[in-house]
């Protein structure tokens, strides 16, 4: 319970619950080592994880219930690996971190599921259902990404802006309006690529660059599998 669960400069956890809180879990200031925690918001609207210029590290943990953001950090390095979110409104927003993904998974969402402005990142195994935006990433981001799963996200399932992004064996289906790949003034490679079922737009590439190897466009049902604009 209480506002916040847990403020601290440097700590470790392993199976550790929170839940009850009224603003945020935990707010990190220095270093945050995690394994196997699991994270309850029983009040929509709060946050889970908060740091700045902090490194976090979780392993296997679990956030469930309506959180504003269930990680939220700035600057400093995040690490996840195999963690698991539920009802979270954003799972992860990361702005100019050094981040790395591992085998995670998020469904029951309505903003941006993952989101990333500046800094680095890198995904290895994504799965998320629904949302607005499964992944989205803006404003300088250098991402790898690879193995990514994503359906039903309401506006686009992965959305790039002025970043740089190699992005191999994505699967996405049943996007929105804009698209499964949607890629705006950045630099995008991309291979093994299967999009399906989707409404009006398979991918779309304004500007930039974008080169593809193995695209897969199939059940588009009102519009184009490929739209360049200004490319």
């Amino acid at each position: 319970g209480g506002a916040i669960g847990l403020q601290a400069r440097e700590v470790g956890l392993d199976g550790v619950r929170f839940s009850g809180q009224t603003k945020t879990a935990i707010v990190a200031e220095g270093v945050l080592r995690g394994r196997k925690l699991h994270f309850t918001s029983t009040i929509a609207g709060i946050d889970g994880v908060v740091a700045k210029d902090a490194k976090v590290s979780l392993v296997e943990a679990k956030f469930q219930g309506g959180f504003r953001r269930a990680i939220d950090v700035s600057g400093g390095e995040l690490r996840l690996s195999g963690v698991n979110f539920e009802g979270a409104m954003t799972a992860v927003r990361a702005l100019d971190a050094n981040a790395a993904l591992d085998t995670c998974d998020a469904s029951g969402g309505s903003a941006a599921a993952f989101f990333f402005a500046g800094g680095k990142l890198r995904v290895r195994g994504l799965d998320v259902q629904g949302y607005e935006f499964s992944l989205q990433l803006a404003r300088g981001v250098e991402a790898k990404v690879e193995d990514v799963s994503a359906r039903g996200a309401a506006q686009t399932c992965l959305a790039f802006e002025q970043s740089t992004v190699e992005l191999s064996r994505a699967r996405m289906s049943r996007c929105g309006v804009g698209g499964a790949v949607s890629s705006m003034d950045t630099k995008l490679t991309a291979s093994d690529l299967a999009v399906r079922d989707g409404r009006e737009l398979g991918v779309l590439v304004h500007r930039g660059e974008a080169s593809f190897i193995q695209l897969d466009v199939r059940g588009i049902s009102d519009g184009d599998a490929l739209q360049v604009r200004e490319g």
